[in-house]
């Protein structure tokens, strides 16, 4: 079975300079309410987000969140509670990463995880549903090895 694919580019503010700043690797989450937000990583420091309210065929322009972030790849899990995501809480450093549980509005409800490794990078997290009082979480460090752990979320 194959579908239609089109192709939207998420707008970006005229005043960017694209050469210097990079948005890519969106993670997509559907809200309670049917829109569908797409969150980027960025080399200013901090998540931005572009929202569609048409069911994706289009995409608000990018703008800057309140999550710091330091260009690093997040993974989002929906549940029924509100929005896991495993990230790094920091503009600058990969060493600490965290998970979360939020809100529409992307504000913490309950914090699930922290973990801090000085001088090395935890990166490329992806968080599985296993079942209603516990979450998968795996990741890399240093991207030389992967670390698995399963985590209570009730």
């Amino acid at each position: 079975m194959t579908g239609q694919t089109d192709i939207i580019e998420l707008p970006l503010p005229s005043e960017w300079n694209l050469k210097t700043n990079h948005f890519i690797q969106p993670a997509l989450y559907q809200m309670l309410n049917g829109d569908i937000t797409a969150y980027v990583r960025s080399s200013l420091g901090v998540l931005f987000q572009s929202t569609s309210y048409d069911s994706g065929k289009s995409f608000s322009p990018l703008t800057a969140t309140h999550i710091a972030n330091p260009n690093s790849a997040i993974a989002l899990l929906p549940s029924e509670q509100g929005l896991y995501m495993a990230y790094n809480p920091s503009s600058k450093s990969r060493n600490r990463l965290v998970v979360d549980l939020m809100n529409d509005e992307l504000r913490v409800m309950k914090h699930i995880f922290d973990t801090t490794r000085v001088g090395h990078q935890l990166a490329y997290p992806n968080l599985c549903l296993v079942n209603q009082d516990s979450l998968a979480l795996a990741y890399s460090c240093d991207q030389k090895s992967i670390t698995l752990t399963q985590l209570a979320c009730n």
